[in-house]
Order: structure tokens, then C-alpha cells, then sequence
């Protein structure tokens, strides 16, 4: 990491000067605050990055801090920026008073100092009263240790690709009793601490995430082979049966079997979509959108995943008006919804219904329903913002919906179902790779539309999606 390199250079460099110097007073002068400081930082340099454990990291920051501080109550603050609070994650405390019941505590952003420091600007308080101390968790941390100053300062990463500052947490140096404690020396020397901090932090963060996507690798490959052996097997099932029974089947057998073949190709077609498209870091491309009977579609999705829907006894209805058309590229509509189909037998009961229906809406009334489309997660794990396809477009828009009576799912959970490799945790039993709605939100945003989700648990979910309505084509 540069920024490490950065300050590794200058704490050797200063290391070497003060060894220099000391070497010359042949240690008779007593250690000076410079020299503790400076042992403390080289402390922490070796310390924080000897290690990949967060836990071990955040506790060695705080206890380097106390000690640069002369033994100050110390904390560190995470940064949680998809709700926009911090959470109290290490306290260095006072022996004498401790109070472990800080840790895990969180509490909100908000505005003033605490915004100004996520943004990166070191804070510091003087002369604080107990008014200061009220309001939330922090505040009880404060009234515990009679706090009258306060130093807040931002850890901060600066990110190697696009060189951007990103805040992982705040460092908090809380002084009782006094007054105009930081000096400048302390600051510059907290700030440093900080640096080689985020450093450590960061390169444990990297590699939990490594380790992470090593997991999603060997889990990705064991269900994707899992999910492929179930239309190969098919094909070769009755590829078997044409070729024993060739000189005695009848042509309406021979024509269901070579139909049943058909439909595990077109599965297994999909399957390799899903995986090719899956890796693709840009844009979905389709090819020029044309006119597509929503009904006729619905039809070939139905009989292309009627295996599965026969295996679970599925009742499938389809309520879909007759000369409903879309733009759209039929190959990736029919996938959409097969894929839709295929989710709601997997999380439904056996035996169970599900329903697919199709209605035309205005933009005014496809604004008004309740859409939950879930966050995007770019390539770093960060949450991009959705583009809003409905909103700038005109109508009609048809919206087609598939219904099931499944175990139902979560708010929290269904912010992340559109999301790269997301599976929920209460249906691990259910084998997928956990791309597929990923792909159909990719296909459907690429056509044009939007695609969303209407869930609650116990009570079923609803996966739909709207595309621009047109006319049937001229003949």
C-alpha cells in the first residue's frame, strides 16, 4: 500500500535520527514525549499490520492511542455507511472505571461535528458541559467518564485504484477534567496512528473478502454442477430411450421425447447465459428491441421449466390477456420469466400455486405501487444508486407479475436479492448459484424496464417486471 510505504519511510527516517541522537548523549538524558511518541508509532507500525484479525487491530489502535495520550480513555468508532451511523467497536478503558457495556452501542451520524468528521476533518472539543453528553450512546460514554475534551479523528484509507479518501471510522481520545489538553504534537502523532491504522484495516477487510469470494468460488462450483447434472440428465435419459426403442417407438413417443430434449437444451442454454453474463462487467447488450407477445412467451417459459414445475406438483396458471405486446428481445423475456418461475417452485411448498398475470399501467400508476428493487453492488462491494427507468419515460408500461405462496421474504433481505451471488440465509436447503435474479434484472434494465419485488414473510412473494407496451406488429 502506498499510504503505508508513505509512513513506513518516514517513521524509519525518524528513527533513524533519533537513534542517531541518542547514541551521541550516550543515554544520559531521559526519554523525551518525542521519543515515547515515536516509540509508539514504530510500535504500531509493526503491531497493527502483523496481524489480519479487525478485532486485534481496532484493540491495539485504542490501547496505542491511550498510550500516546498518556493514558487517556480511547475508542474507536466504525462507520457503517449504508445506515449512516457508527458503532462503538474498542474502548482503551480506564481500569478503574470501566464500562464494557459501550461496546456495540450505535447511534446515528447525524449532522454538525460527528458529519464533519466522516468527512474527514478532525474535530476538537473543548470545555464540553454534561448537556453535551445526552442525547444517545455516545453520550452516555462521555457522562461515564466526565469528558471536558474531546478529540475526534478520522481513520481514513485512501483507496490505490481511484485514489479516493474513504473513512473507516473515527478515533476518539476522551479527556477528563481538562481543558485544551491536545497539542498540536498529539494531534499530528493520533493522525499518523490513524494512517498506519487504516492501513492495517483495510489490508484485514481485503482479505476477509478474499476469503469470502473463495468460499462463493467453491459453493459456486459444487451448485453449478449440481444444477447442470438436472437437464443433462434429461437429455440423456430419453436420448437413451430413442436410441433403444428407435425400430418401435411411435411417432407421437418419439415426438414428446425429442420435445422433452429440446426443453433440457433451452435449460441448459439458459444456464450458460446466466454464467457467461454473469462474469461480464459491462452493460448488458441486446439486440434491436422488437414487438413480443407476452402470452406466447409466458407459454414457452412454462413448458421449458416444466420439469421442475411437474417434480414439486406445482398448480402453474397463467392469466395473461391475449394480444399483450412488448418491446423487448424475446430470447431474454422468455429467460426472465422462466427464471421467475423456477424461483417460486424452488422456495414454495409442494403442491402449492402460482400465478402469472399481466396488466397495463400508466407511469403515474406504476410510481405510485410499492417497488422494492433492492440495492446494486458494484465490483469493490460498494452500493451503486439505481437508475430510475420509469420515472423519465413515457407509458403504457406492461407490468407482468408471478405469484407464488412461498415462505415469503424479509425487508432487509429483499434490498440484496438483485444483487451478484446473494442467496438468503433461511433457504440455504434450496440449491442455486444465486445469479439469477441478478441476470434478470441485468436483462430487463437492459430492454428497458424495471423488475422489483413485493414480499412479506408467511404471506408469499410477487417478482415483477415492466417493459414499454407497443402494438402488434403489422403482418
Amino acid at each position: 500500500q502506498v499510504t503505508l510505504l508513505e509512513m513506513a519511510g518516514r517513521f524509519i527516517g525518524l528513527a533513524i535520527e533519533h537513534a542517531q541522537m541518542r547514541s551521541a548523549r550516550r543515554g544520559t538524558t531521559p526519554m523525551t514525549d518525542s521519543d515515547r511518541a515515536l516509540s509508539v508509532l514504530n510500535n504500531a507500525l509493526l503491531g497493527l499490520n502483523a496481524t489480519l484479525d479487525t478485532d486485534l487491530i481496532m484493540s491495539d489502535l485504542v490501547e496505542q492511542a491511550s498510550d500516546l495520550t498518556r493514558g487517556q480513555v480511547c475508542a474507536y468508532l466504525e462507520y457503517l455507511p449504508q445506515s449512516d451511523e457508527l458503532v462503538i467497536r474498542e474502548v482503551a478503558q480506564n481500569k478503574d472505571h470501566p464500562y464494557p457495556e459501550a461496546l456495540g452501542q450505535k447511534f446515528p451520524v447525524g449532522d454538525g461535528r460527528r458529519r464533519a468528521a466522516i468527512e474527514g476533518q478532525v474535530q476538537s472539543l473543548e470545555d464540553l458541559t454534561p448537556d453535551h453528553a445526552r442525547g444517545d450512546s455516545i453520550g452516555t460514554l462521555l457522562e461515564h467518564y466526565h469528558v471536558r475534551a474531546m478529540l475526534v479523528m478520522p481513520v481514513i484509507h485512501k483507496e490505490t485504484v481511484t485514489r479516493r479518501d474513504k473513512v473507516l471510522g473515527l478515533l476518539t481520545v476522551y479527556a477528563p477534567d481538562q481543558h485544551g489538553l491536545f497539542s498540536p504534537a498529539e494531534t499530528m502523532n493520533l493522525m499518523a496512528l490513524g494512517h498506519v491504522a487504516a492501513s492495517a484495516l483495510n489490508n484485514a477487510r481485503t482479505y476477509a473478502q478474499l476469503r469470502e469470494l473463495d468460499k462463493l468460488k467453491d459453493e459456486f462450483i459444487l451448485t453449478a454442477s449440481h444444477e447442470f447434472r438436472t437437464p443433462m440428465s434429461a437429455i440423456q435419459g430419453f436420448s437413451w430411450l430413442i436410441q433403444r426403442r428407435y425400430e418401435t417407438m411411435s411417432p407421437d413417443q418419439a415426438k414428446h421425447w425429442a420435445g422433452e430434449i429440446m426443453r433440457a437444451t433451452e435449460q441448459l442454454k439458459d444456464m450458460m447465459d446466466t454464467l457467461t453474463e454473469s462474469w461480464r462487467t459491462k452493460s448488458v447488450q441486446v439486440p434491436e428491441l422488437a414487438e413480443v407477445d407476452i402470452a406466447t412467451t409466458v407459454q414457452l417459459a412454462m413448458e421449458i421449466s416444466s420439469g421442475l414445475l411437474a417434480a414439486e406438483n406445482h398448480n402453474v396458471k397463467s392469466e395473461i390477456p391475449a394480444d399483450l405486446w412488448v418491446l423487448s428481445e424475446q430470447d431474454r423475456l422468455r429467460h426472465v420469466i422462466s427464471n421467475l418461475l423456477v424461483n417460486a417452485a424452488k422456495y414454495s411448498n409442494a403442491g402449492s400455486q402460482i400465478t402469472v398475470t399481466a396488466a397495463v399501467k400508466t407511469t403515474t400508476e406504476l410510481l405510485a405501487m410499492p417497488r422494492e428493487r433492492g440495492v446494486i453492488i458494484d465490483e469493490s462491494g460498494e452500493d451503486e444508486p439505481i437508475t430510475n427507468v420509469v420515472a423519465g419515460a413515457p407509458g403504457p408500461w406492461v407490468v407482468v407479475s408471478v405469484h407464488d405462496q412461498g415462505m415469503g421474504i424479509t425487508a432487509v433481505n429483499q434490498k440484496r436479492l438483485f444483487a451478484k451471488f446473494v442467496r438468503l440465509e433461511l433457504t440455504t436447503h434450496v440449491r442455486g448459484t444465486g445469479l439469477g435474479l441478478y441476470i434478470c434484472r441485468r436483462y430487463i434494465e437492459a430492454m428497458g424496464g424495471e423488475i422489483w419485488v413485493e414480499s412479506a414473510p408467511g404471506q408469499g412473494s410477487t417478482f415483477s417486471f415492466c417493459l414499454r407496451q407497443t402494438n402488434r406488429p403489422a403482418q
